[in-house]
């Protein structure tokens, strides 16, 4: 009985205490609020599957500036939320237009009318 009452008079301070590996948990929380901010966290590999290119174009792309990624446990994640802007981007595949310059544009519009002027005395 004197056991019972002894254990009872122990105050909690007195109470050894289990350590708890606080970097875990503020890891997995600063983890979940950058997420939440940034509407998701894909990795890159995830990331290329989702547009349909290669991991080298995503990291070509990062690398430009036009995907920007954040960096957490040593691993590159993007934004979801930009990763989906991106996606809604009407893009064309292959090089851009080259724009024609004016010299270009006068020998074609008079090569169109030399032919149609030599189609004109033929007949």
């Amino acid at each position: 009985m004197t056991d019972a009452i002894a254990l009872s008079q122990l105050s909690a301070a007195t109470l050894p205490t289990r350590k708890v590996r606080k970097g875990v948990l503020d890891y997995l929380l600063h983890f979940r609020e950058i997420s939440n901010r940034e509407g998701g966290l894909v990795p890159i590999a995830t990331a290329a599957a989702i547009l349909g290119v290669s991991k080298q174009r995503v990291h070509d792309l990062v690398r430009e500036g036009t995907l920007r990624t954040t960096e957490i446990y040593g691993k590159k994640w993007l934004s979801g939320n930009e990763l989906e802007s991106f996606v809604k981007l009407q893009r064309k595949a292959g090089r851009p237009w080259k724009e024609p310059s004016v010299k270009e544009m006068w020998r074609a519009a008079l090569d169109g009318t030399r032919e149609q002027w030599v189609d004109e005395n033929k007949s």
